[in-house]
């Protein structure tokens, strides 16, 4: 008699112990699993991809349906994303805005510091999109006592995001030149991102339009003043 050297069972001589045909089946279907794994992570870009850029296609000629269309469950991620490039870019207007008005102010105030009033419009922002998400989810589900998953209302308020970081790229470089254009192409943005949200709500859910707008509206402005007293508070 003999014993298997890999798991120790007691074999005849010259037999293959049956272990090593487990082993086997066994890698064999982790290769199969980690290949459909890497497949499907694959196919996931790929879609998420594929939603993006027929977001930037749809968000200008047709914004009500482009958000009613992409604002689903699987889209959540890129909602996230949209949400980290507006706040990214919100940081650099920040800073050109904070050194545009306090220009005249340099010799008192020193030179304006790029991180931390960046820091600031980023954070701000933020929170501001946090709030919002938070804030939908509760009043939908608490209060309205409608059925909206989380990833749903992260996925609403990226892509319904998309126009108003799309405006905002505009608007840091033409505020290098024309600031108060730049500010009413920013408001016009943050005007349509309201209709957007308040449309998709009304697109996902069994609420009625008053509903809805008191829905949107205190989230909105309730976000808004944290986020702004947030940018003031580490900014200055």
């Amino acid at each position: 008699m003999a014993f298997c050297t890999k798991c120790g069972k007691e074999i005849k001589k010259g037999e293959t112990c049956s272990c090593e045909k487990t082993n086997k089946v066994k890698d064999t279907a982790e290769k199969v699993s980690a290949a459909v794994e890497k497949t499907l992570k694959s196919e996931e870009v790929t879609s998420t991809w594929n939603s993006f850029v027929e977001i930037l296609k749809g968000i200008f000629t047709k914004p009500v349906s482009t958000v009613k269309k992409h604002s689903t469950k699987k889209n959540y991620i890129l909602g996230l994303i949209v949400i980290g490039v507006n706040a990214f870019i919100c940081g650099i207007y920040t800073f050109f805005l904070v050194k545009r008005a306090y220009q005249g102010l340099t010799f008192i105030l020193g030179k304006i510091p790029f991180f931390r009033t960046f820091f600031a419009g980023f954070m701000g922002i933020l929170i501001f999109f946090a709030l919002v998400i938070g804030l939908l989810f509760f009043i939908t589900n608490i209060i309205m006592k409608e059925k909206l998953d989380i990833r749903n209302v992260v996925s609403l308020v990226g892509v319904a995001a998309v126009y108003p970081t799309l405006t905002l790229v505009g608007a840091v470089l033409i505020n290098l030149f024309a600031p108060s254009i730049a500010l009413i192409i920013i408001i016009a943005s943050i005007i349509v991102f309201t209709i957007l949200i308040y449309h998709g709500l009304l697109l996902k859910t069994d609420l009625t339009d008053n509903k809805a707008l008191y829905t949107v509206m205190p989230t909105l402005a309730f976000a808004t003043i944290i986020g702004y007293l947030l940018i003031k508070l580490i900014a200055f």
